[in-house]
């Protein structure tokens, strides 16, 4: 079935004829559901709205036989107590192929893969949704939000595009576009940066004018700032930012396995937040916060070609932490500032570091902060995205600036498995199993168990006695990144975690341990997982006394 455009219901090569009116709403309706139940109060809302007929039940009965002479008899299903459903679409049915290629697409392992799908599912439309039906509900909450999702893929399909240099190709697409939806800023933005770059700085200008003059003459408003400011880049003749910005991202992982539900959960967080986006990904110790965040600013660069920062800020680690008037210097200076114009105070170099990245589409990944006031400064302005990684919650940013957070867990059973046993050509699948146990799906854990039985040739050799030694080998160590996080507690705190299984603590001490992920509270139980309740019974005693009052 076909609703991406001119509405149609094929059986093979040969199209069903469905009559128009009731017929094809109803039967839009159950398309739209996927296969899900619709009670009959609301397909007579839907269908009628106001109007319903005197008898609703007999009514849409009388419809459903007539939809089943034409489709078959089993094509729609009765359920007890009034309700219908469309059996088998599916994939048959193009928005739900479009729909599952966009989940494809945001789950793409490169740009290159995001785009073939954004390619395939924009490929499905043929114009408006639901040509040929005639319903008040879908044209009033349907056809726009479907809209909607067709301009965010095309979007985002111009925007990988232009990342690989097709400004040129993309023009006469862009011009279409902005002469069709003539509001839509985000639009005429691509189409004058595209000129820009094409080295085509007249017609730049010229597409500039036009929509101001639209935007004035019909609406009465001035171009957005984004647009203002694209128009002051071009009026002073720079380059386009994107061929003069630095790309610092560092490589992904090779074996990076899994978190497809985080990595959709941080796309649905970005899509709803404005153009100044903070996220925070946080979790314990080993637990992959830095592969996730650097495999997913990937998957997203495209969006922000302009500038591609990275920073360490080594909050948890044996360094020093940078402080932010340090981390402020160099990310100034790989923007080009000389150092003689970096000024002295924090609040300076935090106001140079916006006025800097000031219409460039930028993302900043700080990784491994301390905590809020360490990344506040550095916070880029708007047209930009910072991806902020700790061990801590950072929940000064979400209650200040607006930050969205995401906690990683653990590995999924089967997410353990792949990432213990890639590359291994013969797997003793009851011992990965054992050993997954082990380890606690805790990603650092398991790359040492795997680093571990490729030594030794033996899964079962993997690990020995039990206890944390058998989680260091060679730069990798799950003690002393579990120390950092020890360092940084109260000596209350620290107290409380060091006798966690012994007994219940005062509900304040116990979130300081859930703000730094050494303990998890869900569902109203606090929890410390086995591999962090081995190094808690150590007794850590890498402090002395004067050290945890100093802390």
């Amino acid at each position: 079935m076909k609703v991406l455009g001119a509405w149609a219901v094929t059986d093979g090569p040969t199209e069903v004829s469905v009559p128009p009116g009731h017929l094809r709403s109803l039967l839009s309706v159950l398309v739209l559901a996927d296969g899900q139940p619709v009670r009959v109060d609301t397909l007579a809302e839907q269908l009628w709205g106001d109007q319903q007929p005197a008898n609703v039940r007999g009514t849409l009965s009388t419809y459903v036989t007539r939809l089943r002479r034409l489709l078959g008899s089993g094509a729609i299903t009765s359920y007890p107590g009034g309700g219908y459903s469309l059996s088998g679409a599916g994939q048959t049915v193009d928005l739900h192929r479009f729909r599952e290629l966009l989940r494809q697409a945001r789950e793409a392992q490169s740009s290159d893969d995001e785009l073939d799908r954004l390619t395939e599912a924009l490929g499905l439309w043929r114009g408006r949704p639901f040509t040929g039906v005639d319903c008040g509900w879908l044209e009033r909450d349907i056809v726009p939000g479907l809209t909607e999702e067709w301009f965010t893929a095309t979007e985002r399909r111009i925007d990988l595009e232009l990342a690989r240099g097709r400004s040129s190709e993309l023009i006469a697409e862009l011009w279409q576009l902005t002469n069709s939806y003539s509001f839509r800023e985000s639009l005429w933005l691509r189409l004058i940066g595209a000129l820009h770059r094409a080295g085509r700085r007249a017609d730049a200008l010229a597409a500039y004018r036009r929509v101001h003059t639209i935007l004035r003459d019909d609406l009465g408003i001035d171009p957005g700032a984004e647009l203002q400011r694209l128009h002051q880049i071009v009026l002073r003749g720079d380059r386009p930012a994107a061929s003069k910005g630095p790309h610092q991202l560092p490589p992904g992982r090779a074996r990076f396995t899994g978190r497809a539900t985080d990595l959709s959960a941080l796309d649905r967080m970005l899509s709803t937040m404005d153009r100044n986006a903070i996220v925070t990904i946080d979790g314990p110790a080993g637990m992959g916060k830095t592969a996730l965040a650097v495999h997913w600013a990937h998957r997203i660069a495209a969006r922000y070609p302009d500038v591609q920062l990275y920073l360490d800020l080594k909050g948890y680690s044996r360094d020093t932490p940078v402080t932010a008037a340090a981390a402020l210097k160099t990310v100034l200076q790989s923007l080009g500032v000389p150092g003689e114009r970096i000024p002295p105070q924090l609040h300076e170099r935090s106001a140079l570091l916006r006025t800097t990245l000031a219409g460039r589409r930028t993302l900043l990944l700080l990784d491994n902060a301390r905590d809020a006031a360490q990344v506040r400064p550095l916070l880029p302005g708007p047209g930009s995205l910072a991806i902020i990684t700790s061990r801590n919650q950072l929940r000064g940013l979400s209650i200040k600036d607006g930050a969205a957070r995401w906690t990683v867990g653990r590995l999924t059973q089967s997410e353990a498995l792949d990432l213990l046993t890639a590359g291994m050509s013969v797997v003793d699948t009851a011992a990965a199993t054992r050993i997954v146990e082990l380890c606690d799906r805790l990603p650092l854990a398991l790359a040492i168990a795997a680093e571990r039985a490729r030594s030794a040739g033996s899964m079962a050799e993997a690990l020995t006695d039990g206890s944390l030694d058998d989680f260091s080998f060679g730069e990798e160590d799950l003690r002393e990144a579990l120390t950092w996080s020890y360092r940084m507690l109260d000596p209350c705190a620290a107290a409380t975690f060091r006798t966690f299984n012994r007994y219940t603590a005062q509900a304040r001490v116990l979130d300081r341990l859930v703000e730094e992920n050494l303990v998890d509270h869900a569902q109203g139980r606090y929890e410390m997982h086995r591999l962090t309740r081995l190094y808690a019974a150590e007794g850590p005693v890498q402090w002395s006394v004067a050290e945890l009052l100093a802390n």
